[in-house]
């Protein structure tokens, strides 16, 4: 289950890349070449991701030789809480659930680019209770669901 959920994260992160300026900000923020790994504990359950020209390209495991960075959930049920949008991500790394490996300033970016995800694929009752000052969406939600569901390839 992580697993999926953190495949249509990154799908939703590509959809808001289309969608959102502020995201796409955020992405040409980070270096060139740019790869993140999300490891789940104890495992090993984890996506890899490349940001490269702006764009985000789902990697196998075969396909990189080193992370830029590494965020490592301690176990699965810090996991499913934070994908689940019961805890935030930051909330989570201030409870030690969380490790990083690698740039802090980066994870920081990445920390926005995920809030303003959740704010599009959560309720406004969950979200709301996660983010205070709630980010600011560009897009409707049914816009971004729709182009989640039906935008083809992105």
């Amino acid at each position: 289950m992580i697993k999926f959920v953190l495949n249509i994260l990154i799908r939703a992160i590509k959809v808001g890349l289309k969608l959102d300026t502020q995201i796409a900000q955020d992405v040409l923020c980070l270096p060139k070449k740019y790869v993140i790994k999300i490891n789940v504990l104890p495992k090993n359950k984890s996506v890899t991701i490349k940001l490269e020209n702006g764009k985000i390209t789902k990697l196998k495991h075969w396909q990189y030789e080193n992370v830029d960075l590494m965020v490592e959930f301690k176990d699965e049920k810090s996991a499913k809480e934070v994908l689940l949008g019961k805890t935030s991500l930051s909330t989570s790394f201030c409870e030690h659930r969380i490790k990083i490996y690698g740039s802090v300033n980066d994870a920081i970016t990445l920390t926005r680019i995920v809030n303003l995800i959740e704010c599009y694929l959560f309720p406004k009752f969950i979200y709301s209770k996660l983010f205070t000052p709630q980010p600011k969406m560009e897009e409707s939600k049914l816009k971004f669901y729709l182009t989640f569901l039906f935008g083809g390839k992105l």
